[in-house]
């Protein structure tokens, strides 16, 4: 897959981790992507707030981890975990990976689930799962309410058609499986959140230690090139390092969305003294450090230009 359209797909994908709803946010608002200094009180209608606020910022005010192979029983899911700038996780998405075999035993029922995360506690303060069946429009909502005490507040479950998120027609909370459901277990919960975490937060093969360190800080693309050495990270929503001069040198952009071109994209950015112009191009590169990278990045610093290669690491 070419390396922007990859790129394409994960900001959708994102897009449904964030599970965003049409209100905007307000200024009063922006403040509370900074850590919170309390737990968030065992309240529903208070965790129905937090969520909110993480919910409306979460596309462009926070960071993000992702996989595509965590396992949870017999399911490997899709994951992503959006953390604070200080790295603190606030909420994670789990979205099953759905398999077209046509051998496979069809009437499966696939939940997606999303956790929301107290940054103070380090505890699970909600859980929302959404079921749907190869056999049916239904989906069941469930919520689960927890307060920072591993306490289970309430829980709610609702019916509709083909979307969620109906508070109309409320049901009785039927788990998928009444030997392996963890929903009202705050200890589970907890748990399966934290291990989740931990594995996002682990090295991955194939990357320096300069590069992993970047992915946990929710850096998506990491570059690199000789003579003088050079190394690029981009952090979306946030900004651009460039480093240069073998780690002597250090100058940080404005993040700037790239612009999709034929054959990759490009971005540039301007911090007052200097413009950096990036060009990703979806052409294999090989490099003398670490082999084979998936495409090729070429910078322009103010007037003085620079090659080398690049791959994803969220």
């Amino acid at each position: 897959m070419k390396i922007f359209a990859f790129i394409f797909c994960c900001s959708y994908f994102l897009a449904i981790a964030c599970n965003q709803t049409s209100k905007k946010p307000s200024e009063a608002d922006s403040t509370m992507v900074k850590d919170s200094t309390s737990a968030v009180p065992a309240d529903a209608n208070l965790i129905d707030d937090y969520i909110q606020t993480a919910d409306d910022l979460g596309e462009s005010r926070f960071a993000y981890l992702t996989a595509n192979n965590y396992r949870l029983g017999n399911k490997e899911y899709n994951a992503v975990v959006m953390i604070t700038r200080s790295l603190k996780p606030m909420r994670i998405f789990l979205s099953v990976e759905k398999k077209s075999d046509n051998n496979l035993k069809k009437g499966n029922t696939y939940a997606d689930r999303w956790f929301y995360i107290d940054t103070v506690s380090n505890k699970v303060l909600f859980l929302r799962e959404v079921l749907t069946s190869d056999t049916s429009k239904d989906v069941i909502e469930n919520r689960f309410y927890y307060d920072s005490n591993e306490h289970l507040l309430k829980n709610v479950s609702f019916l509709s058609t083909e979307k969620p998120r109906s508070i109309d027609n409320e049901i009785s909370y039927q788990p998928l499986s009444t030997a392996t459901d963890y929903s009202k277990n705050i200890d589970q919960v907890n748990n399966l959140a934290h291990d989740i975490v931990d594995k996002m937060n682990a090295d991955r093969p194939g990357l320096s230690p300069a590069a992993n360190e970047a992915r946990r800080h929710g850096a998506t693309i990491w570059a690199t090139g000789n003579e003088p050495g050079w190394n690029l990270t981009v952090y979306p929503h946030y900004k651009i390092v460039f480093v240069n001069n073998y780690g002597k040198d250090t100058l940080e952009f404005p993040y700037t969305k790239e612009i999709r071109t034929e054959n990759g994209g490009e971005a540039t950015s301007k911090n007052g003294q200097h413009e950096i112009h990036i060009q990703v191009i979806n052409q294999v590169c090989n490099d003398d450090a670490d082999g084979k990278n998936p495409f090729s990045v070429n910078i322009t610093l103010d007037n003085k230009k620079y090659f080398g290669c690049g791959k994803l690491l969220n």
